[in-house]
């Protein structure tokens, strides 16, 4: 039909642009009527639709579809719009209604109180026949003011029971989606896929709230092996709140913006990125009381066959609030932001945060479990970086382990060449704040402690056992020797007198050339210095130092904190994968090739803060 509104507006142009023409006309001329203009609105009731919310309006509506020329808009009215059958979008063509909705509890509500949209499409009840309520079939669809509402209609028995409220499949591109609201579904809200073709991309996405649907909000698949689930793409000021799964879930995401998104009290994570990524960006994005992590990403680096230099996610002004509530049972080990990547393959793709804050709390009701347990949790990462963040968890603000590398308020430069990208070259070097003397004044590349804070009131190391002493670098360093303050000789000595430098996943990456057995039977109170097999470059993050002694009666070494079973404190808020002393009990003759560090020992009675130097 013609839109009311634009056919007088037609007319009033038409009417002026006939009376100018008769000022220039010499009198009795005419000026000839413009075309009618073109029928682009087309509205479903005019094709038989009654929007009762019981009677099947899926013929009219597909008529009104079929009706509608690329550019044109399928408009529907306030009503309660029942199909029995998907409603299929093609190309070009945008489905219009008066309003849309961004929480479901907030809309006007009927005599016995439910919420009742002004205007929405949903499946019918016990005798839809369909996957999905509405399927893009081609590129530059639209959906605007609408709401897709299901109540969890299944579909009958034909499709397993499932019914998304929205779908894409393959390379359908340009769609926007604006003022939607997708609730109670038994699938997905939104449920896009790939093919061998392509993916779904270039989309604009904005006002768009998903909520209490059975499997999750968004979820983008990609079963035909794409280059990408979903890429190319805009979101913003949107929400995935109380869905049954991930509130955001891509598998392979590449080149697309997150601005002002949600995702809040999810069954599963807030946001969860798996498989090869691209570019992205999220930008003052929320989460808060997802059952799981806030952010998820598993995603490893780029091929390096096809891109040596690996994308970047970053993360600005983002929050993770309350993640991780577990059913309010046990704590889960979850975080605000963890970022991880499946074990034997590489590393997860570097991770940039930027003014990125945790908190910590219950539910809004007084009660339940405090979390989450991390700000940040990262294993298996190449780099995150965090700058100017503030995190908190009830175990640790940030846990990095099994070959994580997390850097503290640096910027990490990189090094492009024929063979790939490093990633490491150092950071400018920062300097510390005040007079505290560093590892490098006194040649070291770094050390346990400042050595004019050990004692000599020192603890005899107990035959057959390794102690461990971890060791911060905050940029890639290169040493050759361990050195240890000898405060009492030993003798005794049998074979396996040693030290050795492990990396965070328990490999031992050197050990000293000779048995120390003689350096630690003479010069009482003097540095000794043990060189290793052969240098050694440390990367940033943290690694241990691990001393092991056999004879009857072993030497000692200065240490600090002498108070009694110091690992008590000293661990304090740490795993035993990340403990600061720790032990390997038992009868070792000489440095194992590799330990697992979550077997790491802090209640022996043995662990000591020993000064450990290495240059």
């Amino acid at each position: 039909m013609h839109s009311t509104r634009r056919r007088l507006l037609f007319a009033a142009g038409a009417a002026g642009a006939t009376a100018a023409a008769g000022l220039a006309a010499a009198p009795g001329a005419a000026a000839a009527d413009p075309a009618a203009p073109p029928v682009d609105w087309f509205n479903v009731k005019q094709y038989g639709a009654l929007g009762d919310g019981n009677t099947d309006d899926w013929n009219a509506i597909t008529a009104a579809i079929a009706a509608c020329p690329p550019g044109g808009v399928v408009y529907f009215p306030a009503g309660q719009y029942v199909v029995g059958k998907t409603v299929a979008v093609p190309g070009h063509i945008t489905l219009a209604g008066t309003l849309g909705s961004r929480w479901w509890g907030y809309l006007p509500k009927n005599a016995s109180g439910g919420p009742v949209p002004p205007v929405f499409i949903k499946p019918k009840w016990g005798a839809f026949t369909g996957s999905t309520l509405i399927r893009l079939d081609g590129n530059g669809a639209r959906l605007r003011n609408l709401v897709l509402s299901s109540a969890r209609t299944t579909d009958n028995g034909t499709n397993g029971g499932t019914v998304d409220g929205l779908t894409a499949k393959g390379q359908i591109k340009a769609v926007r989606l604006d003022n939607v609201g997708i609730f109670n579904f038994h699938g997905y809200a939104v449920h896009t896929d790939s093919t061998a073709d392509g993916f779904p991309g270039g989309w604009e996405v904005s006002h768009v709230s998903l909520e209490a649907n059975k499997f999750g909000g968004w979820r983008s698949e990609n079963s035909g092996g794409a280059a990408f689930a979903f890429a190319d793409s805009m979101l913003d000021s949107c929400e995935a709140a109380a869905n049954g799964g991930d509130g955001w879930s891509f598998a392979g995401i590449g080149a697309t913006g997150f601005t002002g998104v949600r995702a809040t009290w999810n069954d599963g994570n807030g946001f969860h990125v798996t498989g090869k990524c691209g570019t992205v960006g999220f930008t003052e994005c929320q989460t808060d009381r997802n059952r799981l992590n806030g952010w998820l990403v598993e995603s490893p680096q780029n091929d390096p066959t096809h891109s040596p230099a690996p994308h970047v996610i970053t993360l600005t002004g983002c929050q993770a609030s309350r993640d991780g509530r577990n059913d309010n049972a046990n704590p889960g080990g979850y975080a605000g932001f963890r970022i991880t990547a499946p074990a034997g393959g590489t590393p997860a793709l570097p991770v940039a945060l930027t003014g990125c804050a945790t908190h910590v709390s219950g539910d809004d009701a007084p009660g339940g479990l405090l979390a989450p347990d991390y700000g940040v949790y990262a294993d298996r990462a190449l780099r995150v970086l965090l700058t100017g963040c503030v995190l908190t968890g009830t175990v640790a603000s940030v846990r990095d382990d099994a070959g994580a590398v997390v850097d503290t308020g640096t910027t990490m430069h990189n090094r492009t060449t024929s063979a790939g990208v490093s990633y490491n070259v150092p950071s400018p070097a920062i300097t510390p704040v005040g007079n505290a003397p560093q590892p490098a004044d006194s040649g070291f590349g770094t050390w346990s402690f400042d050595p004019a804070a050990a004692t000599d009131l020192s603890s005899r190391l107990s035959s057959g056992n390794v102690y461990l002493v971890r060791v911060e670098t905050h940029q890639p360093v290169t040493v050759s020797a361990v050195s240890v303050l000898l405060a009492g000789t030993g003798s005794g000595f049998g074979a396996g007198n040693q030290a050795g430098v492990y990396d965070r996943t328990g490999k031992l990456l050197a050990r000293t050339a000779a048995d120390q057995a003689s350096a630690w039977s003479t010069g009482v109170n003097a540095l000794c210095r043990m060189p290793l097999t052969g240098p050694v470059t440390l990367g940033p993050g943290f690694h241990w130092v691990a001393l092991l002694a056999n004879g009857s009666n072993p030497p000692s070494f200065a240490r600090g904190s002498t108070f009694p079973n110091p690992g008590a404190f000293l661990n304090a808020g740490l795993t035993p994968a990340t403990y600061r002393v720790a032990s390997l009990p038992g009868s070792a003759g000489s440095l194992p090739a590799s330990f697992d560090p979550a077997q790491n020992r802090n209640d022996d009675g043995t662990v000591q803060m020993f000064w450990v130097g290495l240059s």
